[in-house]
């Protein structure tokens, strides 16, 4: 659902970007290792900025629509505060930390 609102442009964009914060706290690879949110935000990201045909981004063009940057904005913000994946320890780590 928060990643069907993520992508509706019909939501106001203060609530989408609640929604990308949201998404970034959700912890869900502890219930299936096969969806991540992370790799959601990229693609999401990915598919509105990057040209398929040269493999870069885009170039920024505010005054098509300026809501658009506020939204690419808080995309970048919620990929760099996912902590989806916890740090994976060696067992001597693990013993060390136990103490």
């Amino acid at each position: 659902m928060l990643k069907a609102v993520a992508t509706n442009d019909n939501y106001f964009v203060k609530v989408r970007q609640v929604v990308l914060k949201a998404l970034t706290r959700m912890e869900i690879s502890i219930f299936n290792e096969y969806i991540s949110h992370e790799m959601f935000l990229l693609k999401f990201f990915n598919g509105k900025n990057l040209d398929d045909g040269t493999g870069f981004y885009k170039t920024n063009n505010f005054d098509s629509n300026l809501l658009e940057y506020y939204m690419d904005k808080a995309v970048l913000k919620a990929i760099s505060h996912c902590k989806e994946y916890k740090l994976k320890l060696t067992r001597n780590k693990e013993k060390e930390l136990e103490f």
